[in-house]
């Protein structure tokens, strides 16, 4: 595949139809026809099924777009640095994204790359996760994070990160073995749990099938209000290791080697809607934030772990 190919099959599979496309790109339409017909060649597969109203894309094409429009992207920076061109990151980018995310983020990269970029007009929308894939599908945000990946075609979804489940508590838990935690082996836990899906769900399925001993259990809607209470008493918790980035002081995270629990992250958005160059720079940060959330953590591990009697 070229770049010419790549530019050819991406615009018909944003506008939905060849014309739409050539008109776009400033190109004969039969020349995007055939660009789109070598492409199939080329892959021995069908990309788009053709119709009176349009064109519309293959489950192959589906896959196809999520990985080319990085390609894409990347060949048009790269155009742009040889050219001497400057890159024009500017205007409104919506992002919705779930409360613990959203504070997360806010803490994170948001404000380096609102520096980075002033002319990126950004709005955080916080949505509960039932909310999120109406929102999406319905174009009010550019994509939107959430735990719970939906199926439907009117959206691309993109797997942002995976993060272990943890077990959180005070350091002055002094019921708290060190190391490496075994869940089946501790003694009863009075456990805080998050009350918002799907987080919940994960975390039901291990208590449902007896792997989690548990004295008490309560219930707490928002993950900042759970680690309150996990910080003043000796409740525990298990969240994502990003739900305690930056309360390292405050808090202590204990791994878990069984049974091995972790959250996938995903993007969704607007399977038509073209991924503007704001909103691929946003989400290339989003990615970046889970994946340091995770090595700070293991840092903190280490370094706790070398200090006299940890």
């Amino acid at each position: 595949m070229d770049f010419r190919l790549i530019r050819a099959f991406c615009a018909v599979y944003e506008e939905g139809s060849i014309n739409k496309a050539a008109s776009r790109l400033n190109i004969a339409q039969p020349s995007i026809s055939i660009a789109i017909r070598n492409l199939e060649t080329d892959l021995n597969t069908t990309l788009f099924r053709r119709s009176a109203t349009g064109v519309a894309p293959t489950v192959v094409a589906h896959g196809l777009y999520v990985r080319l429009q990085k390609i894409l992207m990347d060949l048009e920076a790269a155009r742009k640095a040889v050219t001497g061109e400057t890159s024009d990151i500017r205007g409104p980018l919506r992002v919705a994204l779930p409360p613990r995310v959203a504070k997360f983020l806010s803490s994170t990269i948001i404000p380096q790359f609102l520096d980075e970029y002033p002319d990126v007009e950004l709005s955080i929308v916080e949505v509960l996760p039932q909310r999120l894939i109406d929102f999406t599908i319905r174009g009010e945000v550019d994509f939107s994070i959430t735990l719970d990946p939906p199926t439907d075609k009117r959206l691309t979804v993109s797997r942002v990160a995976i993060e272990p489940i943890v077990l959180i508590a005070s350091p002055y838990n002094i019921d708290l073995p060190s190391g490496r935690i075994n869940l089946t082996e501790m003694p009863p836990l009075k456990l805080v749990v998050p009350g918002l899906y799907p987080l919940r769900s994960i975390l039901d399925r291990y208590i449902e099938a007896d792997s989690l001993p548990i004295s008490r259990i309560i219930e707490i809607e928002m993950v900042p209000t759970i680690l309150d209470l996990v910080k003043a008493s000796d409740w525990v918790t298990l969240l994502p290791v990003s739900s305690m980035f930056g309360e390292y002081e405050s808090l202590i995270a204990r791994e878990i080697a069984y049974p091995g629990m972790v959250t996938e992250i995903f993007s969704i958005r607007p399977s038509r809607k073209k991924m503007s160059a704001a909103a691929r720079l946003f989400l290339e940060e989003v990615e970046k934030a889970f994946i340091q959330s995770i090595d700070a953590w293991k840092q903190n591990i280490a370094q706790a772990s070398s200090r006299p009697n940890a």
